[in-house]
């Protein structure tokens, strides 16, 4: 069994080798930075319980998410995995590269410029850049 960091290394290689939105990484991102996806409440069906889901800051009985954002397709959603304090040092879309195109995201710190451009994004959309860097940062203990 692999441990926290290794699993969130793990995701990271897979967002970086996506080519499209996936909610099946909408879901392992949110689980990697503290959404749960808790067992049925009394009563609930089984489909009802593979969308039942709480944000790291609710408390168990608040309402219910019927799913984990859209990190992977929604760069509103991409952006809430930038650590608090870091910025957007630059931002690239459709770079052309053998045939293909990706994005790029680079993250800094400006209450702290020794820590440099940290975090890189390359994905191929921007929403996937963002979650990149954004996970990144979170690996290091910056989330």
């Amino acid at each position: 069994m692999m441990d926290k960091l290794a699993e969130l290394h793990d995701l990271i290689q897979r967002l970086e080798r996506a080519t499209e939105p996936s909610r099946e990484l909408d879901g392992e991102i949110a689980l990697a930075i503290g959404w749960t996806n808790p067992p049925a409440r009394y009563g609930m069906l089984e489909d009802e319980r593979r969308s039942f889901w709480i944000s790291p800051n609710e408390h168990p009985e608040a309402p219910w998410h019927s799913g984990p954002p859209f990190f992977t397709g929604n760069t509103d959603a991409a952006w809430s995995l930038i650590p608090e304090g870091w910025a957007v040092a630059e931002l690239k879309d459709r770079i052309p590269h053998y045939g293909r195109f990706y994005c790029h995201v680079r993250l800094w710190c400006p209450k702290n410029p020794a820590l440099g451009y940290r975090f890189v994004g390359n994905g191929a959309t921007v929403a996937l850049a963002v979650a990149i860097a954004g996970l990144k940062a979170h690996a290091e203990g910056y989330g």
